[in-house]
This record gives structure tokens, sequence and C-alpha cells, in this order.
């Protein structure tokens, strides 16, 4: 249906972006100064909380679980309003 292509597309949109966002956070100190500024500017985050240690994995893996079910896929964006710390 054209609906499922156009939700299927929407994902694959918001995957790459997730990508790119992940680069630049990974060039740390390599990324051009006018480039960071721009980031800077539109308040982009450059570190990321980690997900406390406390948290055990089965715990997380059964929240991916959950997601798929509800969403028919593991495309877990970092902003993901269900889970947040599923989503870092």
């Amino acid at each position: 249906p054209a609906r499922s292509l156009q939700n299927s597309r929407y994902y694959e949109a918001k995957k790459q972006l997730a990508m790119w966002v992940n680069n630049q956070r990974n060039k740390g100190t390599t990324i051009r100064e006018e480039r960071k500024k721009r980031l800077d500017s539109i308040g982009f985050t450059w570190k990321l909380r980690a997900t406390p240690i406390s948290v055990d994995w089965e715990v997380r893996f059964q929240e991916l679980v959950d997601c798929k079910q509800v969403h028919g896929n593991c495309d877990v964006s970092q902003g993901y309003k269900a889970n947040k710390a599923l989503g870092i």
C-alpha cells in the first residue's frame, strides 16, 4: 500500500539523519569550526548521557522487543518518546 511505502521512506530518512548526526558527534575535534558553530547555534547535543550501568541488558532487550511489536521494526531514534533511554 502507498501508506506503507510512505512510512518506510520516512523511517529511512530518519535513519539516515540519525547516522549523519552520530557521525558529527564522532568527528569530535576534527570537525571544522564553522560547522561546529552552526550546530551549536541550533542547540546540538555533542555528548549523550550514558545509559546507567545498573540497567540490565535483558531489560533493554525486552524494551526493544516491545518497541518492535508496536512499530514493526527496531529502528529506534534517539528521541524515541515512548522510551527515551532506549533511544540513546
